[in-house]
């Protein structure tokens, strides 16, 4: 095996025993003459592949194709029936319902899993109170994890994965389950894990996962590799062959409706007039951070800069809602930004960014591009400053992250002094599908005209 690669698989086939009942896998274990009741049933056949260390590698392909005995054969959970892999270093996996014993504690089975990855019972104890924070699932973590639901299972799972540091990491279908904010969390750790020059073996059927996160994809059907390639190549043939067997989809999303629950959560968000939040949101006094307050704060944001000046709370106002949560798509959403400047402030420029929960940039723009300039921010002073969005974007999650910077020369960068990026969250439905991918660009159709 070369040593730029991670994993080397050779003519990797794997046959399973079928049995119709019990009674047949007895019967065939105990007839004298070798009568067989079984029928065989090949997973995967044939699979020849290299990985090379540092990629992130998808696979994908429909129910039944191969993908998770795939997985489990470079994990070694499980043994090819012919053929060889080799994996070079240590290999993580993170597959649901998988790992964990549910009569035992989160913690318990912390201690478990990582002894078996090789570690002592001091380094664990050690390495206990980080994974707890990541997994965020607080005094669950001393209860069985029988008790656990599906998502705080899947987070205490993969906070585990990722702390064992593993130099090869699988992931099978479970970037989804959970919170937006915590799927968020979790794609900034892959990036991180992507930066330290990781292997990342990505199963999954979401198009948005396997385009924005894998280097390189296959696609299994009936157990055999039948496209290897781009992301994007693998990606657009994997969403033909499901069409194919999709009858009445567009019917059923263009009958889709808006659910009354979301549209009676926005009607009681406030009581009484928005201008009256606005006005007090002026009139208060911060000194402290304050944003946290705030029920679209998302306390997993990165904050950087200089530190010259500080958002200290903002306020999001949409329609007749204050501080919503839920909005939709079309509407204009007001940010209010409550900013104190410790020291003067020459040019001040105001920015946002808007990403969806797998780290995809949707827009970026600030006042300067704008051509918009604000006067002088004295030390000392605290400013409110805003801008307005028109929401016109697809149903989903979205993490809107804000800042302040001192603007530089015509070609030279502003001075970040305080960038709250990914620090509100919010999530955008629509009462109608009228688009497909990320943003609604508003097209208009003409009525056709008569050739003459």
């Amino acid at each position: 095996m070369a040593d730029d690669t991670a994993i080397s698989i050779t003519d990797v086939s794997k046959k399973f025993l079928l049995f119709d009942s019990p009674v047949d896998r007895l019967k065939e274990a105990l007839n004298p003459f070798g009568r067989a009741y079984h029928k065989e049933f090949w997973a995967l056949r044939d699979i020849n592949l290299e990985i090379p260390k540092g990629a992130t590698f998808g696979i994908m392909g429909r129910n039944g194709a191969g993908k998770s005995t795939l997985l489990h054969l470079i994990t070694s959970i499980q043994q090819p029936t012919t053929g060889s892999i080799r994996a070079e270093g240590r290999v993580s996996s993170l597959e649901l319902g998988a790992g964990f014993n549910p009569e035992f504690t989160g913690r318990e089975n912390l201690m478990i899993h990582g002894r078996i990855m090789g570690h002592s019972k001091g380094e664990m104890q050690n390495r206990i109170s980080e994974i707890e924070a990541f997994a965020g699932i607080g005094d669950f973590i001393n209860h069985p994890i029988k008790t656990y639901s599906t998502g705080m299972y899947m987070r205490l799972a993969f906070a585990a994965a990722i702390d064992m540091d593993p130099d090869i990491l699988t992931i099978d279908e479970v970037l989804s389950v959970g919170d937006a904010k915590f799927q968020h969390k979790c794609f900034q750790k892959l990036e991180e894990f992507q930066n330290a020059g990781k292997t990342i073996i990505i199963v999954s059927h979401s198009i948005q996962t396997i385009t924005q996160q894998c280097d390189r994809v296959i696609l299994l059907e009936n157990g055999r590799v039948i496209a290897d390639g781009t992301s994007k190549k693998v990606a657009d043939l994997y969403m033909e062959w499901i069409n194919e067997g999709s009858t009445n989809l567009n019917k059923k999303i263009k009958n889709r409706k808006t659910s009354p629950k979301k549209e009676t959560e926005m009607e009681q968000e406030i009581e009484g007039e928005p201008r009256d939040y606005i006005a007090q949101f002026l009139q208060k006094e911060c000194d402290g951070d304050s944003c946290p307050d705030r029920k679209s704060y998302n306390a997993n944001e990165h904050c950087s800069g200089n530190m010259q000046a500080a958002v200290l709370d903002y306020l999001v106002v949409c329609n007749n809602t204050v501080d919503p949560s839920l909005i939709r798509s079309g509407d204009v959403i007001k940010i209010y930004l409550k900013i104190k400047a410790y020291k003067k402030i020459e040019n001040p420029v105001i920015g946002y960014r808007i990403i969806t929960t797998e780290g995809i940039l949707l827009a970026a723009t600030s006042s300067r591009f704008h051509d918009v300039r604000h006067e002088r921010h004295e030390a000392g002073v605290t400013k409110v400053y805003m801008f307005s969005i028109r929401i016109v974007l697809q149903e989903g999650d979205i993490f809107l992250g804000i800042g302040i910077s001192d603007r530089g020369s015509e070609k030279g960068k502003d001075a970040v002094i305080n960038a709250r990026q990914d620090m509100i969250h919010l999530k955008v439905f629509t009462d109608a599908h009228r688009f497909d991918g990320y943003v609604d660009l508003e097209t208009e159709f003409a009525p056709p005209m008569d050739v003459k």
